[in-house]
């Protein structure tokens, strides 16, 4: 038997991302401030 393990963790955007966002550049916003977010895989 095997065990697969997932991470889950919560999504907060940094400063970093808000200065780059401000330049063009793409990021997952919708995603900021989510809790407990895992991978698309099983």
């Amino acid at each position: 038997m095997s065990r697969v393990w997932s991470a889950a963790r919560d999504v907060y955007l940094s400063e970093a991302v808000e200065q780059s966002l401000a330049e063009g550049l793409v990021h997952p916003t919708r995603l900021d401030h989510w809790r407990l977010v895992t991978s698309l895989g099983r």
